[in-house]
């Protein structure tokens, strides 16, 4: 758990975190990053350009995942231009993203990070039942299957992330900035 939590594993062996429907929590939603930087920012008081330097460490080291290059292009418009809304940085690193490889328009994990994260930003309210409902057709069509009750878990166990990892609202403050 902890690897796939730290080092974003999209090849998670365990059945029962595959078959709860959460596994995504752990590779694709950007979960992980939020706990690292929270668990820095907080407690080592480093500071925003320090954070970044590390993300992108972090994510050369990954691989450059498109979940890290999301929240790392994010981070970046976010420090650059402090007037942008957050969802204004979203939409600049799909563009961004999509510049430098327009293949990952076709892949699994850009599409469902890019796919959350707007249908998080344009719903008002039920942001996380209505990213899972919009997420059940992709899901379906990559996996073959689906477990209908993982949106009662991705709601429990996102809850219980945020309260327990992300009590230093890193992010809450800078994506409630629209």
């Amino acid at each position: 758990y902890y690897n796939a939590l730290i080092l974003s594993e999209n090849d998670i062996n365990n059945d029962s975190i595959n078959n709860l429907g959460i596994a995504h929590m752990f590779c694709i939603s950007g979960l992980h990053v939020s706990i690292i930087l929270s668990f820095l920012k907080k407690g080592f008081k480093l500071n925003d350009k320090l954070l970044l330097v590390i993300l992108f460490l972090y994510s050369f080291l990954l691989g450059f995942k498109v979940s890290l290059l999301r929240i790392l292009i994010t981070n970046i418009l976010l420090l650059i231009n402090k007037k942008n809304s957050s969802f204004d940085n979203v939409c600049l690193s799909y563009i961004i993203i999509l510049f430098f490889n327009p293949l990952f328009i076709f892949d699994y994990g850009f599409i469902l990070t890019y796919l959350v994260t707007f249908s998080i930003y344009l719903s008002k309210k039920y942001k996380l039942i209505v990213a899972n409902l919009i997420t059940i057709p992709f899901v379906v069509s990559f996996n073959s299957k689906i477990n209908l009750l993982s949106v009662i878990y991705n709601f429990v166990f996102s809850y219980i992330f945020k309260c327990v990892f992300l009590q230093s609202n890193l992010y809450s403050s800078k994506s409630s900035s629209k």
